[in-house]
């Protein structure tokens, strides 16, 4: 019998945000296909957890457990951070990361991975960031610290990449670019009866997202659009953000007819079956939703901010993609496509088939081929 191998996942929470879901369905292929023995250690719980623990063995850290290793590895090298690493990330299980692939989910969680992983296992860093998040959650020295610890990076898109060796001055032989991934929808593959507004945006209600763009937008297309509805599809709907954005709302008129939807456990009933999936985030370098839409044949406006354009411009929609921070092109892009059934129906063809390669299914066996370094 062929060993599998070992793969501990480290990752930051279990929020139903990138990275974590991202996580969670290639554990669930890894248990689904017994390509590989997943253990997953979390920083920190969220709603995710209870799906995490239906596929693989799962330890939530403690918030000082956490906060504990953070401190401890600053310098990955101390003898309080190995303790620490033995303590809170393995307390739960028996056996050791010595014969396994630790990987860190996030750069959230890098420093946590790295302390698991230090000078005994090969370290994997996962990166779903670009820049304006990254160097938020580790500052440059730290960064460089915890390169000289890590033995290979995976990125999420040619963007990230080019970050990691330009950079961050990465050997690219160090490198591997293995993109986002969504599981294929029902077999259906259209979204399901529901709201249905003409302009839809799906993400958390964050500053990065730029939710205060849709409102701004939905002003801009009701002047000629009156009926026009449009919904934002995600929270935490409290907070100083959302405030924000509610005010926005109620500044440009909007009230009644721009939806804040908050957390849902299903955004299908929300995916605008005669409308537009706008995504005008600051920076996202592999937006799922997108990966969704595209699935679902749902066609999207965007600007340059990140994986979505890229994505676009390879289902040769360049014409929908604009210049960052430009709401007239963006509205001018969406209004052509409201009014055109046939030229939104054709966008969201093109799309299908430029994210068709882009399933869990499809990617995970190559995400698992570069995390392990080709061993199996």
């Amino acid at each position: 019998m062929i060993a599998v191998p070992r793969v501990v996942l480290v990752g930051h929470d279990a929020s139903a945000t990138g990275a974590p879901l991202c996580a969670l369905a290639w554990a669930r292929w890894a248990a689904r296909t017994e390509a590989a023995a997943v253990e997953v250690v979390l920083d920190r719980g969220g709603p995710l957890v209870p799906d995490f623990e239906a596929v693989a063995p799962t330890h939530v850290r403690s918030p000082v457990a956490g906060e504990v290793v953070a401190a401890a590895d600053a310098l990955l090298g101390l003898a309080a951070g190995r303790w620490a690493r033995r303590g809170a990330a393995l307390a739960s299980r028996s056996g050791s990361a010595d014969d396994a692939t630790v990987v860190a989910a996030s750069v959230a969680a890098w420093r946590s991975a790295a302390a698991m992983a230090r000078g005994r296992s090969r370290l994997v860093l996962w990166l779903h960031e670009l820049d304006g998040v990254a160097d938020r959650i580790v500052a440059p020295a730290d960064r460089a610290l915890l390169l000289d610890a890590t033995d290979h990076i995976v990125a999420v898109g040619d963007r990230v990449a080019r970050q990691v060796t330009d950079r961050w001055g990465v050997d690219p032989d160090r490198v591997s670019v293995v993109g986002s991934f969504v599981d294929a929808p029902g077999s259906a593959g259209t979204p399901a009866a529901g709201p249905s507004p003409e302009v839809v945006a799906v993400g958390s209600l964050v500053p990065r997202k730029g939710a205060e763009h849709v409102v701004a937008l939905a002003a801009l297309l009701r002047r000629d659009r009156p009926a026009l509805r449009t919904a934002w599809v995600g929270g935490p709907l409290d907070g100083p953000y959302a405030d924000l954005v509610r005010h926005d709302v109620r500044s440009a008129g909007l009230e009644g007819s721009f939806d804040l939807v908050g957390l849902v456990d299903d955004v299908d009933p929300w995916w605008p079956t005669d409308g537009v999936l706008v995504h005008l985030a600051r920076e996202d370098p592999a937006p799922l939703v997108v990966l969704e839409a595209g699935l679902r044949s749902v066609p999207v406006v965007t600007w340059d901010t990140g994986g979505a354009a890229d994505l676009l411009r390879a289902a040769g929609l360049d014409h929908l993609v604009a210049a960052p921070g430009d709401l007239v092109a963006v509205a001018e892009a969406v209004a052509t496509l409201l009014d055109d059934p046939g030229g939104r129906a054709e966008a969201g063809r093109a799309l299908r088939d430029a994210t068709a390669p882009r399933t869990t299914d499809a990617l995970a066996p190559v995400l698992l081929d570069a995390l392990v370094g080709g061993t199996r």
